[in-house]
């Protein structure tokens, strides 16, 4: 018996290496893509929640001030309350935590430039800390309405403040996202009903 052998090749030729390399630049290519259009989508879903977090927090802040609330005045120490801006009237609290009779803090939301604040002004009997915080950068917009119809806070009277038992507020964020094909940008609008308890 005879056994013959072929005299095949070792290796791979030029074309077969080139139409590898082919395949292998298409492969590529397509997970180079994929990745970038997935970063896109991660920035501007973060960019989303940071906007969404931003507002909730502002609004977060102000149902729980309110519910401490007796009622909004139009003004105190230089704050007026208006479309963009509201001054709640709270009662002071001593060390203990106990509710002063017939004395008076105050807490304004409002919208500077734009990021929206809580002052606290505190009376001189009170055991509250008088702080200035940021809630929320990068917002277009801070608007309080009556909650029954509608009007800004700005066009009701002092009697008409002093008498709310609910009010609306409603904050708009606008953020830029740099995308690969220049900057995008992106708007996110909340609204609640805020509650007094104490009504």
């Amino acid at each position: 018996m005879r056994v013959t052998r072929s005299l095949g090749k070792n290796g791979l030729s030029v074309l077969e290496l080139v139409i590898a390399l082919g395949i292998l630049v298409l492969i590529m290519g397509g997970a180079i893509s994929l990745d970038i259009n997935y970063n896109m989508i991660f920035r501007l879903g973060v960019a989303y929640l940071d906007m969404q977090n931003n507002a909730r927090q502002t609004l977060d802040w102000l149902t729980n001030d309110a519910r401490w609330a007796t009622q909004i005045v139009s003004a105190f120490g230089g704050y007026a309350t208006s479309a963009s801006s509201v001054v709640l009237q709270v009662p002071s609290v001593n060390a203990a935590g106990l509710v002063i009779d017939d004395t008076y803090d105050y807490i304004i939301f409002r919208l500077n430039g734009t990021n929206v604040q809580r002052i606290v002004v505190v009376n001189v009997a009170s055991s509250r800390d008088a702080t200035t915080k940021t809630l929320a950068s990068g917002c277009t917009s801070l608007v309080f309405r009556d909650s029954s119809g509608g009007a800004l806070l700005s066009a009701l009277s002092a009697a008409q403040l002093a008498g709310l038992s609910s009010f609306n507020a409603s904050t708009t964020l606008t953020r830029t996202v740099l995308m690969q094909n220049g900057a995008r940008n992106i708007t996110e609008t909340i609204s609640s009903t805020v509650r007094f308890r104490n009504k």
